[in-house]
């Protein structure tokens, strides 16, 4: 007889021709044999929540789980937060590998939902030497509430879901549970602005965006659920979306390798080739060399094209350029291919041949033998070191087939006999040789820009081109020209920020209780678009805006009604706003300029008057804000000269007259004595005139202080000038003192 434990039971087995005992550790190996691979299943619903009332008696089952295990099995309870001695240690009963566990409450349980509502157990499963650790979180309500609301969205660490960026609009991805039977609930989504656009039906189901989830790969959504019934019940729980890339999106190229051959003379903006990735939603980067002088991608056809002009004369590494490109999806960046390109630019025949010596003069006598060397040309050719010259003798004054003079390559040659005496008197010869290249096209000639662009001072250049045939080998001494025309448009570009004229206002308004009342008007102007009217540009205010009492509608700044108090105005008396005018192209990017307005706001409302001679009513008087001004004079520089010499001449006259005075005291000492009593009879009359018009204006005064009083029945003083004046408290009117 051998024990074999298998599925945690002992059965008795007969081992026919053996003996003795199987020990555990033999159990095992014969269990893992027998029934591979003899582990325990997967647990589903972790981490479980169960939702007790606190009136549940001691001993209650709270919670009921069963497993699969091929051997006795462990389960204990490991933990419990916060620390409290109100569950027992859970209980298991198993009949060949499958096992049933449940725990308890113990009898020292007395809950109580106001104290602790939430228990977080840690239940640890042993089985065949592999540990599993099963959290459950136990809530407890209070005995006269039943929760409405169930499953592991209402606990404290919530739930979550997964998503595919791919799934389609409006698709249900949650359905929340609430108690059986309840009516009359509402549920709603409280969630933050950037959780998306979810929604949730009467039903319980969360829906996906109506726009999809395209783009919002690896991004997490915390979605908050309220839940209400109609007793003023309620519960919120927590939601969280994540959403998972589409498996099946993958960038690849079907080559590692690619090669295109251009030529020199391509222009700036043509097409060099084409690269081609699969995948869906494929964006296109050059990724190195970064940046990229002489090529640039279009990111969504993958098209490559020059940026700048081929000149291997005057770039001689831009021969060949090899670049990264890489294919990747923009939504998951991480999704991404790289593929390696070489560009081979060929050149072109730009430039003709140089020889040296360019001329040669020389003397040789008669008896010269024949194959003698008279030059050997030395040729290149700036476009390439590598090319092939073709030579060409041309004869100017030797008609005969057998010319005197032959070339071998580079070398010319003495070819025949020479003899001066049958050659006279034409004992010159003249000969050319025409020394021709390998490339390929005819020769050309590019413009290179030499300064910078301003389309604001200079749209369009007209340019004259003269061509000349200097290298032509028919007549050295006859040349033939001709011209063309090359027209070049400059395109407009967003290079200048708005201006504002004035770019600093300072203003003073009343604080008067008037809904959008305007302020100013900002008056802005762009010189790369001076058409634009001053109302097209984006105007915000980014500084200075206390309490929100201004605002602006296009370009006009407004303000709204200020707080007042007993005392004056609540508000600040003096607003810095910084205006932020930002233009609208013609390309990108866009630029702004910041603008200062500096407002000063006077109190509206006056202080108490300290004196009145009526009661005061009971309607509330409107003030009327006076303006005050002040005139002076400031004379002109020439009057001031004027003004000078008139004051002189009167001095030199009043000189003149004190000298002249002593005379005339003389003569009039003799008529003092007739004349005294006239005067004293006209000084008595005078006096009587002059005692009746001040009774009368007297009169008129006391007339016009009645007046007043009648009209101004206060009187108070400005808190901003500090000057007095008189009131009336029903019509509003003031009169300054």
């Amino acid at each position: 007889m051998k024990l074999l434990c298998l599925g945690g039971l002992i059965f008795a087995l007969e081992m026919w021709g053996a003996s003795g005992l199987l020990n555990f550790g033999d159990c095992k190996s014969l269990v893992h044999e027998l029934l591979s691979p003899g582990t325990i299943q997967a647990l589903r619903g972790l981490p479980w929540i169960v939702n007790i009332s606190e009136k549940q008696a001691p001993g209650s089952v709270i919670h009921i789980f069963s497993f699969n295990c091929s051997c006795p099995p462990t389960v204990e309870l490991d933990s419990v937060n916060p620390p409290s001695s109100f569950f027992n240690q859970p209980s298991f009963s198993g009949y060949y590998t499958q096992y049933l566990a449940k725990v308890t409450l113990s009898s020292a349980a007395r809950l109580d939902a106001q104290q602790v509502n939430h228990y977080q157990l840690n239940l640890k499963l042993t089985c065949m030497g592999k540990k599993w650790n099963l959290p459950l979180s136990v809530e407890v309500f209070k005995a006269h509430d039943h929760p409405i609301c169930l499953g592991r969205v209402f606990s404290t660490a919530g739930d979550k879901v997964q998503v595919l960026e791919t799934v389609e609009p409006q698709s249900l991805i949650y359905v929340v549970l609430l108690r059986r039977g309840l009516t009359g609930f509402k549920m709603m989504l409280t969630s933050p602005r950037d959780a998306g656009s979810f929604s949730i039906n009467e039903l319980g189901q969360v829906l996906t965006p109506s726009q999809g989830l395209i783009g919002s790969a690896y991004k997490h959504f915390l979605l908050k659920i309220l839940v209400t019934d109609g007793q003023g019940s309620s519960c919120q729980g927590t939601l969280t979306v994540e959403v998972l890339p589409n498996p099946s999106n993958k960038v690849s190229f079907r080559i590692q390798f690619q090669t295109f051959n251009i030529s020199e003379d391509l222009e700036a903006g043509r097409m060099v080739g084409q690269v081609q990735a699969n995948g869906s939603r494929v964006r296109y980067e050059i990724t190195e060399p970064v940046p990229c002088p002489l090529y640039s991608i279009s990111s969504v056809d993958g098209l490559i094209r020059t940026t700048a002009p081929l000149d291997l004369g005057r770039n001689p590494g831009a021969a060949v350029t090899e670049i990264q490109v890489m294919a990747y999806d923009p939504f998951q960046p991480s999704i991404s291919a790289q593929l390696s390109v070489t560009i081979n630019v060929l050149p072109t025949n730009t430039w003709a041949p140089r020889c040296t010596p360019a001329l040669l003069v020389t003397q040789v006598p008669e008896t010269i033998p024949v194959g003698s060397i008279l030059m050997t040309l030395a040729c290149s050719d700036p476009d390439s070191s590598s090319s092939t010259f073709h030579y060409q003798l041309r004869h100017h004054n030797e008609t005969k087939s057998n010319h005197s003079f032959r070339l071998h390559g580079p070398v010319l040659e003495v070819n025949s006999a020479l003899d001066y005496d049958s050659s006279a008197p034409s004992v010159q010869y003249r000969a050319t040789i025409l020394v021709t290249d390998s490339g390929q096209p005819p020769q050309t000639s590019k413009l290179h820009l030499l300064a910078s662009l301003d389309y604001e001072k200079e749209k369009t250049y007209m340019l004259v081109i003269f061509l000349t045939d200097r290298d032509q080998e028919q007549d050295s001494t006859h040349h033939r020209s001709g011209s063309c025309t090359i027209t070049i448009e400059v395109q407009n570009v967003n290079d200048y920020a708005p201006e504002c004229e004035p770019p600093f206002q300072e203003i003073t308004i009343s604080s008067a209780p008037s809904v959008n009342a305007e302020v100013t008007r900002l008056m802005c102007s762009d010189r790369d678009r001076p058409e634009q009217a001053p109302g097209a540009f984006s105007f915000t205010i980014v500084g200075g805006n206390s309490n929100g009492r201004f605002y602006m509608r296009d370009n006009i700044l407004f303000h709204d009604v200020f707080s007042f108090q007993s005392n004056g105005l609540l508000d600040s008396h003096t607003y810095e706003l910084l205006v932020r005018v930002a233009d609208n192209g013609p390309t990108l990017p866009l630029f702004s300029t910041t603008a200062v307005v500096i407002v000063h706001v006077i109190p509206w409302m006056t202080t108490v008057p300290t004196a009145s001679t009526k009661p005061p009513m009971v309607s509330s008087p409107t003030p009327l804000l006076v303006t005050r001004i002040e005139d002076y004079w400031a004379p002109e520089a020439w009057f001031v000269v004027v003004l000078t010499v008139t004051g002189v001449l009167l001095f030199t006259i009043l000189g003149w007259l004190l000298c002249r005075w002593p005379g005339r005291m003389a003569l009039s000492q003799q008529t003092h004595g007739q004349s005294s009593q006239t005067l004293l009879l006209d000084s008595t009359r005078r006096n009587e005139n002059s005692t009746g018009d001040l009774r009368k204006k007297k009169n008129d005064e006391t007339s016009s202080i009645l007046s007043l009083q009648q009209q101004f029945d206060g009187r108070a003083q400005d808190p901003v000038t500090g000057r007095d004046y008189l009131f009336s408290s029903s019509t509003g009117a003031r009169r300054w003192l």
